[in-house]
Parts: C-alpha cells; structure tokens; sequence
C-alpha cells in the first residue's frame, strides 16, 4: 500500500479497509479475482464494519 492511499484512508475514516487490504490484495492475486471483486470485498467489509459498530453504539 502507498503511503498516499493509506492517509487517504484515513482520512475517509476507512479503518477496515485499512486493515484488511493487504490481506485482500493478496487474496485477490491468488484466486485471479476481477479489480470489481477485490474493491467490492473491501467495501463489503467496510460496511460490516460499521454495521457491527453501529449495533454495540445502540446497546
């Protein structure tokens, strides 16, 4: 990862992203994933990320 995407992630406060690219990079690489697969995998758990702390904020 660039050190231009990492602070543009955070500074878009996409932490999981953050996390996981690397390991999705790779993933992706391994299984020939389409650039449309590898980006909807990062959105996808970006999403459960937040849905998941949204849920422990309410309780």
């Amino acid at each position: 990862m660039t050190e231009e995407l990492e602070q543009l992630l955070k500074n878009l406060k996409l932490r999981r992203i953050l996390e996981i690219y690397g390991e999705q990079l790779r993933a992706a690489e391994k299984e020939d994933a389409t650039y449309s697969e590898f980006v909807t995998r990062l959105v996808r758990a970006q999403w459960h990320a937040r849905q998941e702390g949204a849920l422990e904020w309410r309780i």
